[in-house]
């Protein structure tokens, strides 16, 4: 089937330009639809951030103060631990004997020949016992006048089976701690 247009050529064109028209209105209206819409959620989403920004900004607020608290929760932690060690430092150090100065001191005091064997000491009464070894009767001699010049000894007791052998002599002393020598 076929149609067939009889209308006059002007009112041919005046019934396209109506249907143009028609189809431009048509576009237009959709357009004014559409940008209504799209305005009123922009809208409304607008109101929405503005409602909820103030209640954002207090959970950064709080979320900051939580963050420094734990920081300085953590730093706090570390630094009292490490004011502990201090403390425990140097408590120990006042209260213990200072036994570095002393050994130091008997380590000076014993000559070439001479081995010492065992050095046991008590600090209740400052008592030291030692026994070694010498090459030679003159070495234990040596060592007895050390220790009696010592500043740090006092009070040797100096058996005379120490003298027994003139060579490859064992021995064994007896002698005290001066007071105040093993305060820190």
């Amino acid at each position: 089937m076929r149609i067939i247009n009889l209308l006059p050529k002007y009112e041919k064109e005046a019934y396209r330009k109506l249907r143009i028209l028609s189809h431009l209105r048509e576009f237009t209206l959709w357009s004014f639809v559409t940008y209504v819409v799209v305005l009123a959620i922009l809208i409304g989403t607008h109101f929405y951030i503005q409602k909820n920004l103030f209640n954002i900004d207090n959970d950064i607020a709080l979320e900051k103060q939580i963050i420094a608290k734990a920081d300085n929760a953590a730093i706090k932690s570390q630094l009292d631990f490490n004011n502990g060690s201090v403390a425990d430092y140097n408590q120990l150090a006042q209260t213990n004997p200072t036994w570095s100065r002393v050994l130091e001191g008997f380590s000076n005091l014993v000559p070439q020949g001479v081995a010492i064997k065992e050095f046991s000491a008590n600090l209740a009464d400052g008592k030291i016992q030692i026994n070694g070894t010498a090459q030679t009767r003159d070495a234990v001699l040596v060592l007895r006048q050390n220790i009696i010049a010592s500043s740090l000894f006092q009070n040797i007791d100096f058996p005379l089976d120490n003298l027994q052998k003139p060579t490859n002599t064992s021995f064994h002393y007896t002698f005290f701690l001066k007071t105040g020598v093993l305060k820190p």
